[in-house]
């Protein structure tokens, strides 16, 4: 399923209840605890379509992306 955040424009994702924080231990969660799940609230969402439509999410996601550019880069480097 994918979940189309651009029909979720009333207000934030987070005031929503889609962008959640949790234990960084559980499963499928970021280093960050932050993950997107589906309209139930629980269960995590697959595919996120037009995530830059959150200011919040949009900001997770450059900061996720450079990181793991940088560790790619560091992974390229040391070989």
């Amino acid at each position: 399923a994918v979940n189309n955040l651009s029909a979720m424009r009333e207000s934030p994702l987070r005031d929503q209840g889609v962008l959640k924080t949790f234990d960084v231990n559980e499963t499928y969660v970021a280093k960050d605890g932050n993950i997107v799940v589906n309209s139930d609230g629980s269960t995590p969402s697959p595919v996120v379509h037009q995530f830059d439509r959150d200011k919040e999410l949009k900001g997770l996601i450059r900061k996720r992306t450079s990181q793991m550019l940088k560790e790619w880069k560091s992974e390229q480097s040391s070989r």
